[in-house]
């Protein structure tokens, strides 16, 4: 079997992840009120929306990870940028897992639980505090790591000639400044923060996506 066709799955599975991921961030559905009983009876109302998008996003970083393994695997484990950034995406993948379980199945199953219990009620409003801090925790730590996973494995591609080289060039360019401002607290990933970074990402996953299909990657 040609590197061609080795390349076309991985390579289709990247580019659909990326356009679909950022069709999700788009459509992200949000709480809101100004009391604890408004904010509850407005996620609860999102809730199969919230589920949906939420466990969507669960198997698209599924399948991006699925891609930039394939393409590490072809590209070669024995090189040290390879496999370091490989690992650095890896984790961030897996540190980004418990957000949209919070964000798209917990809180909107405890504000269903708060409708019907006052004494849950009472708790509603600083445990969804709590819990959404806890969300941009991850957030903010998966989105560092998988920067940084992207910006080493686009080093790596410096070293080659052509499309591959300014795939490199790119991936660098886009994924750094945006880990280096979430670091230094320039970035809020509130909605739009966290599309920003999305697309950042998207148009290295494209990129490689493509090369991937041509065999070239």
């Amino acid at each position: 079997m040609s590197g061609e066709e080795n390349g076309r799955l991985p390579g289709l599975v990247l580019i659909g992840a990326a356009a679909a991921t950022i069709v999700g961030m788009l459509h992200h559905p949000t709480g809101h009120g100004s009391t604890g009983e408004e904010l509850a009876d407005s996620l609860v109302q999102a809730g199969p929306m919230l589920r949906l998008v939420h466990g969507a996003m669960i198997a698209l970083l599924l399948a991006m990870t699925y891609g930039v393994t394939a393409y590490a695997n072809r590209r070669g484990l024995d090189r040290p940028l390879v496999l370091l950034g490989l690992i650095t995406f890896i984790a961030g993948i897996f540190v980004m897992l418990p957000a949209p379980l919070l964000d798209g199945f917990v809180i909107a199953d405890f504000a269903a639980q708060a409708r019907s219990s006052a004494d849950v009620m009472a708790t509603f409003p600083a445990v969804s505090l709590f819990a959404m801090d806890i969300l941009l925790a991850f957030a903010k730590a998966s989105s560092v790591l998988i920067s940084f996973g992207i910006a080493l494995l686009s080093v790596g591609m410096m070293h080659d000639r052509g499309a591959m080289r300014w795939l490199g060039i790119v991936g660098a360019i886009t994924a750094l400044p945006g880990a280096i401002a979430i670091m230094a607290g320039h970035l809020q990933l509130d909605r739009h923060g966290m599309t920003l970074m999305v697309v950042c990402w998207a148009v290295w996953f494209v990129g490689l996506g493509v090369q991937l299909i041509r065999g070239k990657a």
